[in-house]
């Protein structure tokens, strides 16, 4: 086993801190304190659920996506949508560590990941880089109508279009979670992109990406960062070994009612 902190410096190693965006909050959400760490557990979302599963699998160290503590915090009290989950974390004492956008953007990270779904040759960040949110490529000839097909497969989840289902696609973007906003477009429309394949896309940008005239596919937020969750919990475990790795079941908020 391995104290907290040594564990820490191996994970800033899979996704160092300072490829994160300025307004994230990555790094360690809850210290539970620097004691051996018994067992990592992996999720996408620090739930109150999640945390029960780490705690039954003797695991006290969560290590997850989406950051636990976002928004500034004036109070830790019950009207907190996330005040179950930290008194939960607290009270097991386990550690909550967040690699977000840091995790989007690192090279092998969910943006290179998602990309390769999609075929992507050599994918460059959207501002150009070999890191940084979002990715762009060129892919083999196809439709619109096509890749949001394929991404309804991939996904599990229907896919919206914002533009013509018939145009043809040999530079595509991906951009996973909900960061698409006028600046990533933007970037996407500048290195060639005829599509953008997302999610939560607002009215406004879905209007602005109309007078780009460039493509949107929408999928969902869950399930465009889900899908490496256990990749995530596979490097971890080849980089620390002798401690346990868990993947906490989770399961997307929205759903179609069939």
């Amino acid at each position: 086993m391995a104290k907290l902190s040594e564990i820490i410096r191996i994970l800033e190693r899979i996704a160092p801190l300072s490829e994160s965006e300025e307004w994230d909050n990555c790094g360690l959400n809850i210290d539970g304190g620097d004691d051996e760490v018994t067992g990592i557990a992996v999720c996408l979302d620090a739930t109150e659920d999640a945390i029960a599963q780490a705690v039954r699998e003797n695991c006290n160290l969560l290590v997850t996506h989406h950051p636990l503590i976002f928004s500034p915090l004036k109070a830790v009290a019950p009207a907190a949508p996330t005040y179950p989950a930290i008194r939960a974390a607290i009270r097991n004492r386990v550690s909550v560590y967040s690699m977000h956008t840091c995790l989007d953007s690192v090279s092998g990270g969910i943006g290179d990941e998602m990309a390769a779904l999609y075929g992507i040759r050599n994918p460059k960040a959207l501002d150009g880089e070999k890191e940084g949110l979002g990715r762009v490529g060129a892919i083999a000839r196809t439709l619109v109508k096509d890749l949001a097909k394929k991404t309804e497969k991939l996904f599990d989840f229907p896919a919206f279009v914002c533009g013509n289902d018939e145009a043809e696609v040999d530079v595509l973007a991906v951009i996973n979670g909900g960061s698409a906003d006028e600046e990533l477009i933007a970037r996407a429309v500048k290195q060639g992109a005829q599509c953008v394949i997302t999610n939560e896309i607002k009215h406004h940008i879905a209007l602005y990406a109309q007078s780009l005239g460039v493509a949107l596919i929408s999928s969902s937020h869950f399930a465009t960062e889900r899908f490496y969750i256990p990749a995530l919990a596979l490097k971890i475990e080849k980089e620390i070994k002798k401690i346990k790795v868990t993947i906490c079941e989770e399961s997307n908020p929205l759903h179609v009612v069939k």
